[in-house]
């Protein structure tokens, strides 16, 4: 059961940049709502039809919001820190021999990594990202969505990276892969991690492809909920992911993990923050003083809110970031062009937000190194005033 707990009325509906701030053939801004579900303990969005129709629309287009794997630049990153995982919990041995499906497999470059091991490979993905990867990669990838009458057979090992988030009903999906499932075989996930988020009451972490935000203890109890024991479960070492293995258990659990004393908590957390963007952003319209953001994306939410109050058009507003893949382009709704490290070396603002909560003191420190002056604030800071 899931019990609603506040309404945004609207926020951002981003699911890729483009050369035009706007979405074009979709809506710039979609509802959103956050709810509790009860049974597992997870933070959630609450179903809405406007939402699940233009999803399966952004899908079908390709939904490329950053954080994919690919063999250039971060995406390469992520692939070989999970792949290390992959091969830690499994066994390069027990991989060797292994049938190998992988659910939303993007690109196909993760499915291609784990080829070189041995293992017969197969992956399925809705987005046009996916024929092109199987070509490059030479993998064979399914064009669709699962389950899928053209994936037959049992699986030793089943993967879904950054799947479980984007799915309405995360534990009949993963009760549906059991019978895909060889007697010993595992599923592998990875989720992104939304525990400090919700602890500090963060909106950034608010997507309408996400409908679950993810903890540790949320994770396990999602996976056994529906029915498997979950063998290991840890932190990324690169990027803010959650990663589990998990086998068939003999009864599912009925435990609810504890996320919050009151989840009504979380939203005075997110008011309190949204009161410091709000002052923010008003200190620096009444001073006439410029302001950055640095991986934007994780704010778009908390300006979309304070906009309705603050005339934007006093603003001197400046989106950066070092993904290469949106550099020059717009997020759906704000007319600010994404530029690149080099041009805020160059022309620097009065002040900088870095909104990443992964990699916010990573990014700071890069840009001490590189000889950048003005005042930097991460995430993490101005959301602990």
């Amino acid at each position: 059961m899931t019990t609603c707990l506040y309404n945004f009325k609207e926020l951002p509906f981003y699911f890729t940049t483009s050369s035009v701030p706007s979405n074009r053939n979709l809506p710039n801004a979609l509802p959103f709502s956050i709810g509790f579900d009860e049974r597992t303990g997870r933070i959630v969005q609450c179903p809405n039809r406007l939402v699940s129709e233009a999803l399966e629309k952004a899908y079908i287009e390709g939904s490329l919001v950053t954080g994919y794997m690919d063999e250039d630049g971060i995406g390469r990153n992520y692939a070989d820190d999970f792949l290390d995982f992959i091969i830690s919990e499994i066994g390069s041995e027990t991989l060797r021999s292994s049938r190998i499906l992988e659910i939303g497999c993007g690109t196909g470059y993760l499915l291609y990594r784990l080829k070189q091991l041995g293992p017969d490979v197969l992956g399925v993905e809705p987005g046009p990202q996916g024929q092109a990867g199987g070509e490059k990669f030479g993998v064979d990838i399914v064009h669709g969505y699962f389950p899928s009458e053209k994936i037959s057979g049992k699986f030793d090992l089943i993967i879904q990276y950054a799947v479980l988030e984007h799915l309405e009903n995360p534990e009949n999906y993963l009760v549906s892969l059991r019978t895909h499932l060889t007697p010993q075989g595992r599923i592998v996930v990875g989720v992104p991690s939304c525990d400090e988020q919700i602890e500090f009451g963060d909106i950034s972490m608010f997507f309408h492809e996400h409908w679950s935000y993810f903890t540790q203890s949320t994770l396990r109890s999602t996976i056994e909920h529906a029915g498997y024991r979950v063998r290991s479960s840890r932190k990324a070492g690169f990027g803010g992911v959650w990663y589990a293995v998990a086998e068939l258990g003999l009864t599912a659990c009925t435990n609810t993990a504890k996320v919050l004393d009151d989840p009504r908590d979380l939203i005075s957390r997110i008011e309190n923050n949204q009161r410091v963007v709000y002052t923010l952003l008003q200190q620096a319209s009444r001073d006439n003083r410029s302001i950055g953001f640095y991986c934007p994306g994780r704010i778009v939410n908390s300006l979309s809110i304070a906009r309705l109050r603050i005339d934007f058009a006093k603003l001197r507003i400046r989106f950066f970031d070092d993904n290469k893949l949106i550099q020059n382009h717009y997020f759906p709704g704000f007319p600010y062009i994404i530029e690149n490290r080099t041009n805020l070396l160059g022309k620097q603002v009065d002040e900088l937000i870095i909104a990443s909560w992964t990699f916010g003191e990573k990014i700071k420190a890069g840009l001490v190194q590189d000889g950048y002056t003005g005042r930097i604030v991460t995430f993490k800071e101005m959301m602990a005033q």
